[in-house]
């Protein structure tokens, strides 16, 4: 199955307010998520966005990929909720800068 890959520049980090990318992956029923359960998918993303790896979360209680802010002195996690809110406000979540697909 094909995966497509939006990807937004620009998105400030939380921690440390330096901008960065993230992305969103999007299945076959147009349903996007900013991170993923299965190892073999996130490793295919991860390959290509090392920013989109695999981190563990304290409020979902779970090890997932996800987004991590690029800046090499920060690295924390862009938590779901933050980056669907930045994609909502700045109506951004229909103009991604990049689409892309990506096979697990």
């Amino acid at each position: 199955m094909a995966y497509l890959i939006h990807l937004w520049h620009g998105h400030e980090c939380w921690r440390c307010g330096q901008p960065g990318r993230v992305l969103l992956v999007f299945d076959n029923h147009g349903y996007g998520n900013s991170y993923i359960e299965e190892d073999k998918l996130g490793e295919a993303i991860r390959n290509k966005y090392p920013f989109f790896s695999p981190s563990y979360s304290a409020t979902m209680e779970m090890v997932y990929y996800a987004n991590h802010c690029e800046n090499a002195l920060c690295g924390v996690l862009q938590g779901d909720h933050y980056v669907l809110e930045w994609t909502m406000s700045n109506e951004k979540y229909d103009k991604p800068d990049v689409v892309e697909k990506v096979r697990r």
